[in-house]
């Protein structure tokens, strides 16, 4: 600050506010004696208050907040007896208490000492302040009780305590202050009731006291001022219903009532409280429906219903909701379904809707042009998963696990440009994990354990390989990637797409009838000659077993072993029957691997791959014949 403003003795209004000014507080000002107006606040005025700066004889309006000034709030600013407006706040280095000789400011109307490192009792003394309607004494490190000479302040305004460690009870007598506007006292460690009064100020429009340890109902007259604004009540233990006129004068834009034990249903006036744009009553007992007319508010931007006990239909009308941006209505009981149009709202960004008992079907995806966060796992969801999520282009996150979901894994998943979590886990997913799900580069996390999904795993990738394999558990037919189990390598390629999933077997169906066809024909020949020749050499060696009759040949279902587990039944003293172009014929005294069954057992083994098995005995002789295709 440049010397020499001391010589401007008739100096009354000083305002440098919102400068870059250092070093400390200019003492040479206490010269001007008819300074009314000293305003150096917003610098970077460091050291402590000068005690001079009590002697101005005419100074009406003292800012020094917002600086670095540090040490103990000199006494001395007690003895401006014409002060009307002191702002000592957001200077973080200041210490001590509040001097109780401010309470010979008499004719003061605004204190401000917020944001600094105040600590210490608030001084009674500062009762007797008549005039004063603005204290302001937040965030600091005062402790004690809230003193009952408070209520004194008759002309107050705002009062604002919050950020404390203040203890006890709120006063009574706050009830009487009838000017009062705004009451702020959150985040302290305040007990008790609130005063029944205090939901009477006819002027009220603030009420902060969120964060405490206040118990007993929220008074029911609240909101029948018609001023109402803002109320935030959230973390205590606070009980009873909401008052039923909270939004009397429709201009409460903040309502703000979480982790209490709130219970009854919701007023059907807040239905039609068109000012409202925050409403957060999660954490309560509060039960009964969603009354029909929120989604017509036009300013709603943020719900949260969450663990409560509502129940009953979900309201059509959020889905047309212009404001609503987020909305959750996790851990109820509604046992309903979804609205078919509950995408449709335009802004809607992040919808939670887990454990709540959502029954039926996921509405198709239909106008999700803003979602970026979908919940809806842990409910009695069913069907399949529409195909046209992939109109959600700025899906980020996607939790749909812990359902009863059935069908493929959507290809349009894979496709969503920032997609970035995906869980399906514990459904009844089949089909196989799409390829395309390798190329999305986006995505962080992948969970689809505990399906039925088959297939290979897609192996390349940034995500895939980096993977735990508890993201694939309880899949028994995935094989490949992380998981120890390998896909077999007579594996025909990818089947993993929904393409090859609907194309192949349109392909390849009349191919395998024909195959089919010619492996058995082949085998009827191979039956036919043989069995003269078997029966012939049969009769002679087991000639008791003529009496029971004829060859029989029955078609059996598929077996659950392959030619590998057949040859690992072999010894190197089996017998070769015979060899041919179609395979070669073995001759088994034992077959360990196949259960418990008796006879002597002849293999046709040919090429390998898919297998055709065909059944026929006489009598103790079983032979099978399995056809390689």
């Amino acid at each position: 600050m440049p010397s020499g403003i001391s010589k401007l003795k008739f100096l009354r209004v000083f305002n440098a506010y919102s400068n870059s000014f250092t070093g400390p507080l200019p003492k040479e000002f206490v010269n001007l004696r008819l300074l009314e107006e000293l305003n150096l606040g917003g610098s970077y005025f460091k050291g402590e208050i000068p005690r001079s700066y009590g002697s101005f004889l005419k100074l009406k309006y003292l800012h020094l907040a917002g600086n670095k000034l540090e040490g103990p709030l000199p006494p001395e600013l007690g003895f401006l007896i014409q002060l009307e407006h002191l702002e000592l706040g957001y200077n973080e280095l200041l210490s001590g208490n509040v001097p109780e000789e401010f309470a010979l400011l008499t004719n003061l109307q605004y204190l401000d000492i917020s944001e600094c490192n105040l600590s210490g009792n608030l001084p009674p003394q500062l009762g007797n302040l008549t005039k004063l309607e603005n204290l302001l004494l937040f965030m600091n490190q005062i402790t004690g009780e809230i003193p009952v000479s408070y209520t004194n302040l008759k002309a107050l305004k705002a009062l604002d305590l919050s950020d404390n460690q203040l203890s006890g009870t709120i006063p009574e007598g706050l009830s009487s202050l009838k000017e009062l506007t705004r009451l702020s006292l959150l985040k302290n460690e305040l007990t008790g009731e609130i005063p029944p009064g205090i939901g009477e100020l006819p002027y009220l429009d603030t009420l902060a006291l969120w964060n405490n340890n206040l118990t007993g109902i929220l008074p029911q007259n609240l909101g029948s001022n018609g001023n109402l604004l803002w109320v935030d009540v959230s973390n205590n233990s606070l009980s009873g219903p909401i008052p039923p006129n909270i939004c009397q004068g429709n201009k409460l834009y903040k309502l703000i009532l979480f982790s209490n034990k709130f219970f009854g249903s919701l007023p059907d006036s807040l239905a039609n409280c068109t000012s409202l744009y925050r409403f957060r009553i999660q954490d309560n007992q509060l039960n009964g429906s969603i009354p029909y007319g929120f989604g017509l508010l036009p300013n709603l931007s943020f719900v949260d219903l969450s663990k409560n006990n509502f129940t009953g239909e979900i309201p059509e009308d959020l889905g047309n909701s212009q404001q609503l941006h987020f909305l959750n209505i996790s851990v109820n009981y509604f046992y309903t379904a979804l609205p078919k149009n509950i995408w449709s709202a335009p802004n809607l960004q992040i919808f939670s809707a887990s454990s709540c008992k959502l029954k039926s079907k996921i509405p198709d995806f239909i106008g999700c042009i803003s979602l970026y966060k979908i919940e809806l796992q842990e409910n009695l969801l069913d069907g399949s998963i529409p195909r046209d999520i992939g109109h959600c282009e700025r899906l980020v996150s996607l939790n749909l696990s812990l359902n009863s979901l059935t069908g493929i894994i959507p290809l349009e998943i894979s496709t969503l440009p920032v997609i970035a979590d995906v869980d399906l886990s514990r459904n009844f997913l089949t089909g196989s994990i799409p390829s395309n799900f390798a190329n999305c580069s986006t995505l962080e996390s992948f969970n689809v354990s505990y399906n039925l999904l088959t297939g290979p795993i897609p192996a390349s990738g940034t995500i895939f390989p980096n993977l735990h394999p508890s993201s694939f558990s309880g899949n028994q037919g995935l094989c490949g990637g992380v998981l120890p189990k390998q896909c077999a390598e007579d594996a025909s390629g990818p089947r993993d797409t929904e393409v090859r999933q609907r194309q192949q077997p349109k392909k390849t169906a009349g191919a395998i009838v024909w195959i089919m066809a010619a492996a058995f024909g082949t085998g009827l020949f191979l039956l036919v000659a043989g069995t003269r020749c078997f029966h012939a050499n049969y009769s002679r060696r087991y000639s008791d077993d003529r009496e029971i009759g004829p060859w029989k040949l029955t078609a059996f279902q598929r077996l659950n072993f392959t030619a590998y587990d057949v040859l690992e039944c072999l010894s190197m003293s089996d017998k070769i029957l015979g060899m041919g172009s179609t395979g070669t014929v073995y001759k088994a005294e034992r077959i360990c691997c196949m259960g418990k069954i008796r006879g002597r057992i002849w293999w046709l083994i040919g090429l390998q791959g898919t297998r055709l098995p065909w059944v026929w005995r006489r009598g103790s002789a079983i032979c099978i014949m399995i056809v390689i295709l």
